[in-house]
């Protein structure tokens, strides 16, 4: 026969078998007694710490410990729920930033020839280009093409705006270096846009645009609405 007595936080209450469950509020100590013959033969012990918020299993038979598990603890959070990424920026990096990487991938693997007169005439070979050009080339197209899917997908699959800011800050990274690789063709590339051709347009003043607004999300700007209906929210 099983019998089970709740006790209080300050103080016992015992069946007239002697067989209980005691409760302290303080340490939330949780123990009962299985007996059959008034005596305590099993005894399962759970014990929560308040300060160490730690879990600890005990299995007792006869009254002696035989096992003590501890259990994970789990983890208390109180998260607010990420603001609406604003429309302005859903529309750059979800659909005109992939576009145009998607249309540099083409260019790089289809029309390496026109890439390269359009990058820097001088320097493009006449003819067939050599071996090792096409495949770089052919190695950047497939880099367009990866950034053109992780961007159009990742940014896709969440909201959070913790994922948002490093997968943009990375870019912005990238950015700095796309402008950087341009240096050779002279410094004019960077601000004689009258001279431009349209891989020009593409590498600086586009790039631009990407940087700008990439600092200005990291820096929440234009969240005004969007965060306070989630403060509401939460």
């Amino acid at each position: 026969m099983l019998q089970i007595v709740v006790s209080p936080a300050h103080g016992d209450q015992r069946t007239k078998h002697g067989n209980a469950q005691q409760h302290d509020h303080r340490n939330c100590i949780h123990t009962v007694h299985l007996d059959t013959h008034k005596k305590p033969a099993i005894a399962i012990e759970r014990r929560v710490s308040a300060s160490q918020r730690a879990c600890i299993t005990r299995v007792r038979c006869g009254g002696q410990p035989t096992l003590t598990a501890p259990v994970a603890p789990v983890a208390m959070t109180n998260t607010s729920p990420s603001p609406a990424i604003p429309a302005l920026y859903r529309i750059i990096y979800l659909y005109i930033e992939p576009v145009s990487t998607l249309v540099g991938a083409v260019y790089a693997h289809h029309f390496q020839g026109t890439y390269l007169q359009l990058t820097h005439a001088d320097s493009a070979p006449f003819g067939a280009l050599p071996l090792g050009t096409s495949i770089v080339l052919t190695q950047l197209a497939n880099l367009y093409f990866l950034l053109c899917i992780n961007e159009a997908l990742v940014l896709r699959a969440t909201t959070d705006l913790k994922v948002w800011k490093t997968f943009l800050f990375g870019l912005l990274v990238a950015d700095f270096g796309h402008l950087y690789s341009v240096h050779q063709v002279g410094s004019w590339v960077y601000w004689r846009f009258w001279d431009w051709n349209a891989i020009d347009v593409g590498n600086v003043p586009f790039v631009y645009l990407l940087a700008v607004s990439r600092v200005l999300f990291i820096l929440e700007v234009g969240f005004g609405g969007t965060r306070t209906a989630a403060k509401k929210k939460a």
